[in-house]
């Protein structure tokens, strides 16, 4: 092996593992979602909020206890910050639902008690 490709080798071994850190993207988890009213009472919307640390890919979903999806709220990219999602539940029965907000490869489900 020439001198050249002993120095270029010893280099990269030096460096990848810093490029490699480098490129590592931030894992952030999922953010705490809550709704309110809770239970949902007499009102027509519940409002499902949540914070993002930094823009991320957000999926919200309602899904009824037979876990058939109902309602997709979000589907795409959301810019960091407070976000405040309103959900029309007068067109629904009284129930226990349940919500999934994905944060790019991460899930929280929770659950929604309907009573009118």
């Amino acid at each position: 092996m020439n001198l050249l490709v002993k120095v270029t080798l010893m280099a990269f071994c030096f460096v990848a593992p810093l490029c490699a850190f480098a490129q590592v993207p931030q894992q952030i988890n999922v953010p705490e979602v809550r709704h309110y009213p809770n239970p949902v009472g007499n009102s027509s919307f519940v409002n499902i909020t949540f914070s993002l640390p930094i823009n991320s890919y957000v999926s919200l979903k309602i899904f009824n206890p037979l876990g058939i999806q109902l309602k997709e709220l979000v589907n795409g990219n959301l810019v960091a910050g407070d976000h405040n999602i309103p959900f029309d539940v007068s067109v629904i029965n009284e129930g226990v639902y349940f919500y999934t907000l994905r944060v790019n490869d991460h899930s929280e489900t929770k659950k929604l008690t309907i009573k009118k």
